[in-house]
């Protein structure tokens, strides 16, 4: 495989496209890198798209030698994962005894409700007489 460049003897360019639509380019729409410098000491945001970087709990290991130290990550991982499903199992449980719960007090408060909007309706017609 052969590349043209200007080196090349039989090489004489390449022509290029014009452009003729109007140019949307502003002037003085630059900034000067002490200008840019300027805006970030002082915490003057700029129009740039700036990309945040995650972090998460788990760190992500660096690997230095794969033999050796993936199966100790990966026992590692296993634990943690175990831990996780335990306590998810834990938090289900406790859920369920505390649904019956809630449902008992839910017809206690729904009575309530209709008893209110009762009384709050009865002022009103009266103050409309």
């Amino acid at each position: 495989m052969k590349f043209s460049t200007q080196y090349n003897r039989k090489y004489h360019g390449v022509k290029g496209k014009k452009f003729k639509l109007p140019s949307m380019t502003v002037p003085d729409m630059t900034l000067t890198v002490l200008e840019l410098l300027q805006n970030h000491t002082r915490n003057i945001s700029s129009d740039v798209s700036q990309l945040n970087g995650e972090y998460f709990e788990t760190e992500i290991p660096t690997i230095i030698d794969p033999l050796t130290e993936l199966p100790e990550i990966r026992k590692k991982l296993e634990e943690e994962e175990k831990a996780l499903k335990e306590r998810l199992k834990a938090e289900q449980k406790a859920e369920q005894v505390e649904l019956p719960k809630i449902k008992e007090k839910l017809p206690e408060v729904a009575k309530k409700e209709p008893e209110a909007k009762n009384h709050a309706s009865s002022h009103k017609e009266t103050d409309d007489a």
